[in-house]
């Protein structure tokens, strides 16, 4: 988003409140506390003994892990408050939502909360699905200027991705204020996302996870094999992609691909969102991964770890079978995607596939749904813990070779969908997508600016991409340097 019409002076943030003390509500007031930020947490009960109030949020942060609390005196800007206390919000100058993922109970709160803001305040949601135009239809119209979405990543204190996402009301300079707050104070990385469905970094990283599944299915890999070749190996998590579910929880993915599936009416790769069967059962049995001590791993009482084998439906002991083969199509966690290509092995065919479909995924939907190219690699990067994002691979790969793969596959009917590839790829002008720390921008068929707001101007570590060097900047200097 373009920024350079924008008050140069953002608003100041001071307080902040949070509605809502479950385990998102509570882990954003913490971390808004190890920031420094005195901060209200808003519970359903003033009991401390409840486990809806604050104050049991508040008591069970300590415990929890990875820790949310910085140190113990970060505790002590947060305080406990209920809804019989919206008084205290008149002194607040950010209010974030974060309560249940329901259109109806966000916007009644909405409707609650409104006489109490303060003029000049900014109220946003940290839902990661509703879209923000469905939320904003139930506000006053003089509130809807001063909202917007701003999704945190759990656990808030280490994922680095907070994803803003404006309505059509949405204030320009609030979005200023949030950017430069967000980066400078809370240490994030910000993407400004389009409003469509799953925002930037679950559209794409669920599409990766559930096209792995369906190509893991197809040749017929287990599930730890799977692990083992979508982990570190190819710049992914240490969880990569089956133990990376059962941390999340097996019934919030379902959750999160049925809204996904049920919204992309219009997605040529809907069915890709599909929820398997084998994962339903294990809903049906409880086993939903580690909050409930078994779901496709399970820690058996010996304390080794054993994996789900989907055709027996029984826990069986991990074999690490990957293959020289694959090993071989990788350097410096970079796939070799031609040899790729042309692998005989199941392994290769499998790594192969799975880049080759996101990549096809992301050009045709990523003019739709980010300003910038450079927000699908930031929302993976720090979003979901890859150490490339996707146009950075394709780049490291051959940005060329890779479209002609594509188009080839396409034409033999090997790709997940017969969607031709998007025409901005085929410019002869596009030789990369980063150049010269600028990006390609398909809308405007030239190389832009990676970054608009200011801010990042003062940034001595600023985001590289694709390993470019960024502009030397001398920090101190004297004679005798």
């Amino acid at each position: 988003m373009n920024n350079s019409n924008l008050s140069s002076k953002p608003l100041a943030i001071s307080k902040i409140a949070l509605l809502g003390s479950g385990t998102m509500g509570s882990q954003i007031a913490a971390h808004c506390a190890n920031a420094g930020f005195h901060t209200l947490l808003y519970g359903l009960s003033s009991d401390a003994s409840d486990e809806n109030s604050a104050a049991h949020a508040i008591d069970s942060l300590p415990r929890r892990k990875p820790a949310p609390l910085a140190d113990a005196d970060s505790a002590h800007y947060l305080t406990a408050a209920d809804y019989q206390q919206l008084d205290l919000l008149k002194t607040c100058d950010l209010v974030i939502e974060a309560v249940s993922e329901d259109l109806t109970i966000k916007q009644e709160l909405y409707q609650k909360v409104a006489p109490y803001l303060k003029e000049g305040s900014i109220l946003v949601s940290n839902t990661s699905s509703i879209p923000m135009e469905q939320l904003a239809s139930g506000l006053d119209p003089s509130l809807q200027p001063r909202f917007c979405g701003m999704h945190f990543f759990n656990p808030p204190r280490y994922m680095g991705l907070v994803e803003l996402i404006p309505t059509t009301q949405t204030d320009p300079s609030v979005l200023f204020t949030l950017e430069e707050f967000a980066t400078t104070r809370l240490g994030k990385h910000i993407v400004i996302a389009k409003d469509t469905a799953g925002f930037v970094a679950n559209r794409f990283g669920l599409f990766a996870l559930m096209s792995t599944l369906h190509h893991a299915e197809r040749l017929n890999l287990s599930l730890d094999l799977v692990d083992e070749l979508t982990g570190q190996l190819i710049g992914r998590p240490k969880s990569a992609t089956f133990r990376t579910i059962d941390l999340v929880g097996i019934d919030i993915l379902k959750n999160v691909c049925t809204y996904l599936y049920q919204e992309l009416s219009d997605d040529p790769w809907r069915s890709v969102f599909r929820f398997p069967q084998w994962l339903d059962a294990l809903i049906d049995k409880g086993h939903l991964g580690q909050k409930t001590g078994q779901g496709i791993y399970r820690k058996q009482s010996d304390g080794k770890i054993y994996v789900l084998d989907k055709h027996s439906g029984d826990y069986v002991a991990r074999h690490k079978a990957l293959a020289d083969e694959a090993k071989q199509l990788l350097k410096n966690n970079t796939l070799d995607i031609e040899a790729a290509a042309q692998s005989s092995h199941p392994q290769g065919q499998f790594l192969y596939a799975i880049h080759r479909d996101l990549f096809h995924y992301a050009t045709h939907h990523a003019p739709t749904t980010v300003h910038s190219l450079r927000d699908i690699d930031v929302a993976l990067r720090w979003g979901f813990g890859w150490h490339q994002g996707i146009f950075e691979l394709m780049q490291k790969m051959g940005w060329q070779k890779v479209c002609r793969l594509i188009e080839k596959d396409i034409s033999n009917a090997e790709t997940l969908n017969d969607t031709a590839l998007a025409s901005w790829t085929l410019d002869p002008n596009c030789r990369h997508i980063y150049r010269d720390n600028k990006v390609w921008s398909p809308a405007r068929q030239e190389y832009t600016p990676l970054v608009q707001h200011p801010v990042y101007r003062k940034q001595l570590f600023a985001l590289s991409f694709c390993d470019q060097p960024l502009a030397a900047q001398t920090i101190v200097e004297n004679e005798s340097l």
